[in-house]
């Protein structure tokens, strides 16, 4: 009987921390970016969307010239 409770109680305590684990990587933001071409240019080369699980969408070239928007992410039923 003590190894079902003891077994039990590691399985509950082994979820919890598992959970708590991968919500703490998941993104807080989406974000949505535009590159482009030059410091000075309006010629966009690329673009990048990550949503709010961590997937991340990149078409085209990556330049340090970009614009970003960000929206947050609903909290999720873990962080409640």
């Amino acid at each position: 009987m003590k190894n079902k409770i003891k077994l039990a109680t590691l399985m509950v305590v082994g979820s919890l921390a598992l959970t708590s684990a991968f919500a703490a990587f998941y993104p807080t933001h989406s974000i949505e970016r535009e590159y482009y071409a030059g410091p000075n240019s309006t010629q966009i080369v690329g673009s990048m969307f990550q949503n709010c699980s961590g997937r991340t969408i990149q078409i085209g070239q990556v330049t340090p010239y970009y614009d970003e928007g960000k929206i947050p992410c609903p909290k999720s039923p873990i962080e409640e």
